[in-house]
């Protein structure tokens, strides 16, 4: 925890993390639990931002307008006869890809009515990203658009042009949320085609013609390390270490309460990352 000085302000010498790692079986309870991080940071009964790590083994993540593809549940359904789970969520981006070797990771800042510093947050989370890569033989990503790529935007952390990561962002009432996906090693999946084969089999042709499977690649191929998705976390948590302080965050904010005002809070959140 910061420590305090004599008129009880928090000192932070440097800055301060609460860390939370965890796998889902449900990828929808992944993003409903940024949300509640959110609460809690915003409504001040966290006193620092909260980073969150977390993994799927399987699963279509939707833009927020995916939802209105002209066959979207023809897709879903075909998909999830896979055992692939299709959601949306509620930030800015297109579909993604998650499996084994993607490692999902959400910073929630506290973030104050009428405050925006939108690159300032880009730049800083990309920034605690770029540390993990002197130790495998990188100095930074490059920031920008990948153009082919799936989820393509302005956000995007490449190498080789090639895309590693994606961020997205999202503003709840006195917070922020940021979210990046970062491809780590390859386990198998052809994530850009599988997210075209969506495209198409949702009758979005246009959409799965502008993906290219050589834009996308990941860490491991990229730089030719055997590393994986568990390794990396472990390598993400020093760096963080190095530059931050950071401290798990206690059991008693890591489920939420179970009364009827959160019962129904947490309902309707599944509902909206539904398709």
């Amino acid at each position: 925890m910061p420590t305090e000085n004599l008129t009880g302000e928090a000192e932070h010498s440097r800055s301060f993390f609460y860390w939370v790692q965890s796998t889902y079986e449900d990828v929808r309870e992944a993003f409903l639990m940024d949300e509640w991080f959110a609460h809690l940071v915003g409504a001040k009964q966290l006193d620092a931002p909260v980073l969150h790590v977390w993994r799927h083994q399987g699963a279509i993540v939707l833009g927020i307008r995916e939802k209105e593809l002209p066959a979207v549940r023809n897709a879903v359904e075909r998909f999830e006869q896979k055992g692939i789970q299709v959601m949306s969520r509620t930030s800015g981006g297109a579909a993604v890809w998650l499996d084994d070797g993607v490692v999902n990771v959400s910073v929630i800042w506290p973030g104050p009515p009428g405050q925006l510093s939108l690159n300032a947050d880009f730049e800083n989370f990309a920034a605690m990203l770029d540390a993990t890569l002197p130790p495998i033989g990188r100095a930074q990503f490059k920031r920008g658009e990948v153009k082919g790529s799936y989820c393509p935007g302005t956000y995007d952390l490449s190498l080789d042009g090639k895309k590693i990561c994606g961020l997205a962002q999202r503003r709840p009432l006195r917070s922020r949320i940021w979210q990046a996906f970062v491809n780590v090693s390859d386990v198998g999946s052809n994530r850009a085609g599988m997210v075209a084969q969506f495209y198409a089999t949702a009758g979005a042709e246009d959409l799965a013609n502008s993906i290219a499977s050589n834009t996308v690649s990941n860490l491991s191929v990229l730089l030719e390390r055997k590393i994986n998705a568990i390794s990396w976390i472990e390598l993400f948590k020093d760096v963080t270490e190095n530059n931050s302080k950071i401290q798990p965050l206690e059991k008693q904010w890591l489920q939420i309460p179970n009364d009827d005002q959160w019962i129904a809070w947490r309902e309707q959140w599944l509902d909206r990352y539904r398709v």
